[in-house]
């Protein structure tokens, strides 16, 4: 469902890139959507590109994490826990609930 949703706001020429699947099912790919926009997919193994480009990698990361202060990434946080709560979180995250972020966060006073 969310694949197909994000392949349809893909823009002309876009690039869709699969990083992973953090819930639910292996997504079937409607390639038709890919044709009509004349756009491609990528599959990038995160972990394997940082070991092998670390200098890249880092680079990389402080151009996302800038776009981040600037407002440009908006990142959808499905819940945050507090850290007394992190075994929940992880249980949510491994049991592929999370749609978005979980979020560890300081307990308040």
């Amino acid at each position: 469902k969310w694949t197909e949703l994000a392949l349809r706001s893909l823009a002309w020429h876009g690039r869709f890139i699969v990083i992973g699947f953090a819930a639910g099912d292996i997504p079937r790919v409607p390639t038709n959507l890919l044709l009509l926009k004349e756009a491609s997919m990528m599959g990038v193994f995160w972990g394997h590109f940082a070991r092998t480009n670390p200098d890249l990698h880092a680079a990389n990361m402080r151009e996302m994490l800038g776009w981040y202060d600037q407002g440009k990434l908006k990142p959808h946080v499905h819940a945050a826990y507090p850290l007394p709560r992190v075994a929940e979180a992880l249980n949510v995250v491994m049991g592929r609930q999370v749609l978005g972020k979980a979020v560890l966060v300081p307990e308040t006073p």
